[in-house]
């Protein structure tokens, strides 16, 4: 579901939530200091992944929900959070780490 329309000249930032192996997640762009919401993701991650530990979740959901919103981004991707530390070659050339 699309909010509003994405201003591709501004990053991107996807915030992912996993619990219960349901990956949630909003992306979003800054709008002056404030994170306006373009789109809300949630999708069931794969059975495999559920059974995994929650850091092994995380990552599954993060990927999951990323791919979901290429779609929107175009592959116009800026900002991440931290935490992830994920290789470039897993997220994409576009993909870049705050």
């Amino acid at each position: 579901m699309s909010l509003r329309p994405p201003n591709y000249s501004k990053p991107f930032h996807l915030f992912v939530h996993e619990r219960g192996g349901i990956a949630s997640g909003v992306l979003t762009q800054l709008n002056g200091p404030h994170h306006f919401p373009l789109a809300f993701y949630s999708q069931q991650i794969d059975p495999v992944a559920q059974g995994t530990p929650s850091c092994t979740r995380t990552l599954a959901a993060a990927a999951l929900l990323i791919t979901k919103a290429k779609s929107l981004t175009l592959g116009f991707w800026e900002k991440a959070p931290p935490c992830f530390g994920l290789p470039s070659d897993f997220l994409g050339r576009s993909f870049s780490y705050c």
